[in-house]
Parts: C-alpha cells; structure tokens; sequence
C-alpha cells in the first residue's frame, strides 16, 4: 500500500505540474516572448506608444456549432477563458496605449433580438473588460455586409460600442484611420453614410494608418507571405452576409482618399501581408484571436508608433487544442499506470490469500481478497481526480 501511495502521489505531481503549465504559465511565456520580442533588449514596450490590434475574437455562442448543448457549453467556456486570459496577461505585460477590436466581435451578433444581443455584450465584457482606450469596429458577423444590413443592428451596435467609422489621433503623431468597410459596401446611402463622411472630412497631416474589417482587394493569387498558417492566398469568395474582399472600386478610392502609409484588417482569420498600388502601401491582414476559428495558433499585431517608421510585429497565441490534448494523453497514462499498479498489487493479495491460511499463520490474515482490487482502484482514482479538479479550479478563479 505504500508504493501504492506514491504512485497516487506521483500522478498528482504530475498533473499539478501540467494543469499550472497548461493554465497559467502558457499565456505568462506567450506574453513575455511577444514582448520582448523583435524590438531590442534596452528597449520597453512600457515606455513607448503601442499599439495592440486584435481581430474575429467572435465569442462562440449558442448558434457557433451543431454540437450537443453539453459540448457547446464546454466550447463557449474554454474559447471564453482562451480569449480572457490571453487578453488580461498580454495587457498586464506590454501596457498597450491603445487597443483596436477590428470587428466580428461575436459570433452572431447580428442575428439575436435585443434582450439576448445585452446578455452577450455582457459575456464580451467580461472577456475584454470596458476600459478607456480600448476601440471597437463592426464585423460583418456584428452587423452584416453590405446590402444585408439593417439599420436598427447598426444602432444597436453604436448603442453598445460607439460609431463604426472614426478617427484616434497616438500621442505620437500618428492618426488611426477606423472605417467601417462592411457598410460601406451597401447600395443604401443610409448605410454608407458614416464611413464616407470619413473620407470627405478633413483628415488629419499625421502619417495615417487604415483599420477596415474586411481586407482590401488584390488580384488573384496574390501571396500572402511565409506566416500565413493555410494556403497562401485569400480568395475572393463571397455568400450570406460576408465577402472576402472590398470591391476594386471601392478599395481604390479608400486608398486615393487617406492615402494610408499601412493598412490592417481582419475577417480572414489567418496572417496575410501584400502591398498595394504603386505606393506599394502595405496591407496586414491579422489572424483571429480566438481558439475556436480554425487557426491552430491564433495571433495579434503590437505596432509601435513611437517612432518613424513605426515598426510592426505579429505575435503568435498557444495551441489550446494541443494542450487539451495533453489533458487526454496524461488521462490515459494514469490510467494505464493505476490499472498496472492494482494487477501487480492484486497478484500479490492474491498469493497472501490463497497459499496462507489462518490454520497455519494461527491467526487471521491480513490481505485483500482479490474482489476488492476493483473499489481500491476507483479509490486511487478519486484520490488523483480530487487533486486534479482542486488544481483546476484554482487556476481558473485565481487566473
């Protein structure tokens, strides 16, 4: 029974050491090496203006998947806490002055009736918080595209996160130019009207960076570059309420109009980087920031705009789907390593039981039937899952 214990023992050292690892430490080292990454070892991102943007955390919700409501729910909580915790510890770590959500900030928004669209805003908050300095654009999955528009989802978007088309001036000089690119792209001037009030205002000298939700667009088979996690181009591909790219017309009088020195964009959910024009203005497309969209390591981009030129980096996230696989495969080793301990220890119980006799040892004696082997090893295997759900929960209200 002894070496018993120190399996049980052992197997709880080892999933503390992987629970710590796999909820905190992850998303702490995540955030270290995005900042301190790529921008000299003398150099503090708190002591520069920095700039995060993130993309599509569309915060999964009850119409994200065909899935039994039990899986769901597991799904909604672990892209949840996913996106939470890689958002408070990147924060806490690189200070950003400003922070940028360029759209599809949940999954449906577009589609829920009022009472339930507040619930969410609710969820998201609790993900994001609702700080100053943290901006907001209208994804298509927030509001629709186009001609699917509906003006009472864009008011109620407004309502929410403020207006969908506007301007950030960094206390460095630079002006973020935030157009709501979805609306833009409807026929009804009512739609249109808040993004090209953008374009005929007075903009400000500054140099000027372009946030738009959907990317701007490329001829075919423009390559995205080497970080791009799926194939290597963004095909212009469209259907219910979305369009992979801005119309060609639309795309050059955006880019005549604010004359951008860098562009950024989201939707596509993967890193993609092309240049445009003869400019040769640069267009970085920044992957989703949720674990739930299809990328295996999620992203965002810290620019640093202290300086000029401002300099750009994409910081990948951790693979979430791989460390729950971890959870599966240190499953399985218990098991395995419990079950052999209770053969091996009922084997020996077994021998004591049947070669001796109270008759020959004089008194009773003192061993396991072999009956018993099956309870003692569900015991050992509340003994480990105890420790493991006490660690967990820890872990999830602690971080």
């Amino acid at each position: 029974m002894i070496r018993l214990r120190y399996t049980v023992d052992f197997l709880r050292l080892v999933w503390i050491t992987a629970l710590i690892h796999n909820e905190v430490l992850v998303y702490w080292i995540s955030a270290g090496i995005c900042h301190h990454y790529g921008y000299g070892v003398n150099q503090s991102y708190n002591n520069r203006d920095n700039i995060m943007i993130i993309a599509d955390p569309q915060m999964t919700d009850d119409l994200s998947y065909d899935r039994p409501w039990i899986l769901l729910q597991i799904t909604k909580f672990l892209s949840g806490q996913y996106i939470r915790r890689n958002y408070k510890q990147l924060r806490w770590t690189a200070n950003p002055s400003e922070v940028f959500i360029i759209g599809d900030l949940m999954d449906h928004g577009r589609d829920w009736d009022d009472a339930k669209y507040q619930k969410e805003v609710i969820r998201f908050h609790s993900l994001f918080g609702n700080t100053d300095h943290l901006h907001y654009m209208a994804g298509n999955h927030d509001i629709g595209f186009g001609d699917g528009i509906r003006p009472e989802i864009v008011d109620r978007f407004q309502e929410y996160f403020g207006p969908t088309s506007y301007i950030v001036n960094t206390q460095s000089g630079y002006s973020f130019i935030v157009l709501d690119t979805v609306s833009m792209s409807s026929s009804d001037p009512i739609i249109q009207k808040h993004g090209f009030d953008i374009l005929n205002t007075v903009l400000p000298e500054n140099p000027r960076i372009l946030l738009t939700h959907v990317p701007l667009y490329r001829p075919p088979n423009t390559q995205c570059g080497s970080l791009r996690q799926h194939p290597n181009v963004i095909v212009n591909n469209k259907g219910y309420q979305y369009q992979n790219m801005i119309s060609p017309d639309l795309s050059t009088l955006i880019l005549d109009a604010i004359k951008p020195i860098a562009v950024y964009s989201g939707d596509d959910h993967d890193y993609c980087r092309v240049y445009h024009g003869s400019n040769r203005t640069i267009e970085t497309t920044v992957p989703t920031f949720s674990m739930s969209q299809g990328l295996k390591y999620p992203g965002l981009v810290f620019l640093d705009v202290s300086e000029q030129p401002f300099k750009s980096k994409l910081c990948l996230l951790p693979d979430e789907v791989s460390l729950l696989f971890i959870y599966g495969y240190i499953f399985i080793f218990s098991l395995f390593i419990l079950i052999v301990a209770h053969i091996i220890l009922g084997m020996k119980s077994r021998r004591n039981y049947f070669q001796l006799s109270s008759e020959e040892l004089g008194k009773p004696v003192n061993s396991q039937h072999p009956l018993l082997g099956i309870s003692s090893l569900f015991y050992s295997i509340r003994d480990v899952a105890v420790v493991v759900i006490i660690t967990y929960v820890l872990c999830t209200v602690i971080y």
